[in-house]
């Protein structure tokens, strides 16, 4: 007898592989979502867990900005499905955690500090 560990599934190949598996296991596995997950040169990679200050942390970094606004913010949120609105609150997070800085202009932050 052999058990399987750290098995990973396309979420589009998950149906198929659950059902040829049905009849050959003694207890079926129980599919659990790997957030944010990508597959980098073979390896599985994963961003931050759905936390947003750290989502954004992480787009900031990705996208080598220097300079972020409520604007881009509410864009971003948008894109990930959520509502606009918490953009001064999710910057006013990332100021907190030193990763942005008020600069003189209004509406503008300057990045002063990188993500993990």
């Amino acid at each position: 007898m052999f058990e399987l560990r750290n098995v990973y599934v396309e979420d589009k190949h998950l149906g198929e592989v659950m059902r040829a598996l049905a009849g050959l296991l003694i207890k079926p596995p129980l599919p659990v979502p790997i957030i944010n997950a990508q597959v980098e040169k073979g390896k599985i990679v994963t961003g931050p867990a759905g936390n947003l200050p750290d989502m954004l942390a992480e787009q900031v970094k990705t996208t080598k900005a220097t300079i972020v606004t409520p604007e881009y913010v509410r864009q971003w949120l948008k894109a990930q499905g959520r509502a606009g609105s918490s953009s001064t609150y999710l910057i006013q997070q990332l100021i907190k955690r030193r990763l942005l800085k008020k600069t003189k202009k209004i509406g503008q932050y300057l990045v002063i500090a990188k993500s993990k």
